[in-house]
């Protein structure tokens, strides 16, 4: 491959972070790969995955990120990466790296805004909040704040490991990203066991229900034998 195709090959990809729920992490990766194989969707891991719930990768398309977390059952959400970093300096440097170009279509003065910041494994205060909010205040927002329904959704992530207990007062990492799409949790209260009328010792939670639909990579008009239809039922 040429020096110029090896350029455009770079422009065109970029790294989306997918924020996964931590819950049967064994399903994590190959529930991703069998909603990639469905849509024909390559993925290209930026890093390989670990224990933690964050995942990267780098993909030609928004519409791909798109298509590939809306079927998911165990992410949260996904974002394009717009920084990231070992510590909130770091994370800093990394966006300021970015081309002003990258930012601008979604700062515009047309596009509404908002930055959240939430951590995992910690909470944390109002006050430290709004001061990591400003520390943004590099980045050319020309639109008006709407905190409600915004064109634009900027999350900052700090993530501070996987256990409760002696929690760093710093984070391992932290992560700045533009909201692209939503996994589909919302159908886990919508198909709770809850909701049914009878329900057998032996049913099998509509999350894990879900997640196999999605490793069979089902789509609508499928038909589906499920040899447990009665009070073993798998769906």
């Amino acid at each position: 491959m040429s020096n110029v195709n090896i350029m455009r090959a770079a422009a065109a990809s970029k790294k989306y972070l997918f924020w996964c729920i931590n819950e049967h992490i064994e399903f994590r990766v190959p529930e991703l790969k069998s909603i990639a194989s469905l849509f024909k969707i390559p993925l290209k891991w930026a890093e390989k995955p670990q224990e933690d719930p964050f995942l990267i990768l780098e993909m030609d398309s928004e519409q791909d990120a798109k298509k590939l977390v809306s079927r998911c059952m165990l992410v949260k959400a996904c974002y394009e990466l717009w920084g990231d970093g070992r510590s909130l300096e770091e994370m800093h440097e990394n966006i300021r790296e970015q081309p002003l170009s990258f930012f601008k279509p979604h700062l515009a003065s047309n596009k509404s805004f908002r930055v959240r910041v939430e951590g995992f494994n910690r909470t944390l205060c109002s006050a430290d909040k709004l001061t990591k909010i400003e520390s943004l205040n590099y980045l050319p927002f020309d639109g008006p704040v709407n905190l409600s329904n915004p064109d634009t959704k900027l999350n900052m992530i700090e993530y501070y490991g996987l256990t409760n207990v002696d929690v760093p007062k710093l984070p391992y990492r932290v992560f700045l990203g533009r909201l692209v799409g939503e996994g589909c949790r919302e159908l886990i209260a919508r198909y709770s066991l809850k909701q049914r009328s009878y329900i057998g010792s032996t049913s099998m939670d509509a999350q894990l229900a879900f997640i196999m639909t999605n490793m069979a990579q089902l789509m609508p008009g499928d038909l589906v034998l499920d040899p447990f239809v009665g009070t073993g039922l798998l769906l």
